[in-house]
């Protein structure tokens, strides 16, 4: 157990020690894999990452088992050109793996072909995209298209033309291989077709030996963008001041909201109507005088009803007596009667 984690633990700390395979890319010019091998013919290599030179990459190669790198020292290969390197004269001994590298990253090999013999198969020697076309051409050492050409995939063969060209359409994954071609029984070297998808943002290109020329904006259309630059702060602050003045307004009716329910209960109480209650008790008593009884004496208790809010009920008591004759006393006491007169108060 304790083995295998130191192995795992070596296998990780050699590949991050390693250079990484990142999105720098190495640019052949032509961008073939195949050359023969003669005076004057030579081939430009270059290191890119997104389409712009990638400084601090070297330019290596790796021939019959040697490991290079492109420079004017005496040991190097080729010459340094500006950002390229260039490989003139070539001959088979520059047959090998191509590759960009730092002390970083490094980018994916290509293998270049330089043969002596009398045929070629012109394949891309960057990746092509896939749903793009590309056109293999098998060439004579005189530089022109053979008259016919069987092709081959994976020493297979799978189609023959009569014009030397073969195009495979709409590049799918399925189509990526070895080819080779064969005219007049010489057969050419095999190179590998790489595919791979394009990015989400950029749709695959028409074809891949011609891209089409990238069309540069026009003074006008560059002019119209600039103007219309100043507008976005312009709006931006315009809406800002949009959003505060309703976050105002709606503070405001939410104040003015509660404020109302605050007088509500008054309003209410001052519609209720107050009423007063009167208690009116009137009792007689035994007359004296049984022949001439005396008209009872009435006592009236003036009821007065001021209302000062909703709880506030005044009573008032009228209590109405007969005067009865001196020592005599009523045989039954007479039950005093009751009246209850309502009395509406006035708003």
């Amino acid at each position: 157990m304790e083995s295998s984690s130191v192995f795992l633990l070596l296998g990780v700390s050699l590949l991050l020690s390693g250079p990484t395979v990142s999105a720098v890319s190495l640019t052949v010019s032509p961008d073939v894999q195949q050359f023969f091998s003669r005076k004057a013919e030579k081939v430009s290599l270059s290191c890119a990452e997104d389409g712009q030179t990638a400084d601090g990459m070297k330019v290596k190669r790796t021939v019959e088992g040697k490991t290079q790198q492109c420079g004017n020292r005496r040991e190097d290969f080729g010459f340094i050109n500006d950002s390229f390197c260039i490989v003139s004269d070539l001959s088979r001994s520059d047959s090998g793996l191509y590759w960009c590298e730092s002390s970083d990253r490094s980018s994916e090999q290509i293998n270049i072909t330089v043969t002596d013999g009398a045929l070629i198969l012109e394949v891309p020697a960057l990746p092509v995209l896939t749903g793009s076309d590309v056109t293999l051409r098998c060439r004579l050492r005189s530089g022109l298209n053979t008259e016919s050409a069987d092709f081959l995939k994976n020493n297979i063969k799978i189609r023959s033309e009569p014009d030397g060209e073969f195009i495979i359409r709409g590049v799918q994954q399925s189509d990526e291989g070895f080819y080779s071609c064969d005219f007049d029984q010489a057969e050419s070297a095999r190179s590998r077709l790489r595919v791979k998808a394009p990015p989400p943002s950029s749709p695959p290109p028409s074809s891949s030996s011609s891209p089409p020329p990238s069309a540069s904006p026009s003074p006008s259309s560059s002019s119209v963008s600039g103007s219309s630059l100043p507008i976005v702060p312009l709006v931006a602050a315009l809406v800002s001041l949009l959003l505060v003045v309703l976050l105002l307004v709606a503070v405001l009716l939410l104040r003015r909201k509660q404020t109302g329910r605050k007088h509500e209960p008054d309003s209410d109480k001052s519609h209720l109507h107050e009423t007063t209650y009167a208690d009116v008790s009137i009792a007689q008593a035994a007359n004296r005088r049984e022949k001439h009884p005396a008209d009872l004496e009435t006592i009236y208790s003036g009821v007065k009803t001021q209302t000062a809010g909703l709880d506030d009920v005044t009573y008032g008591q009228v209590v109405i007596r007969g005067q009865g004759s001196a020592g005599v006393r009523p045989a039954q006491p007479s039950e005093p009667d009751m009246v209850y007169s309502s009395v509406r108060a006035g708003k």
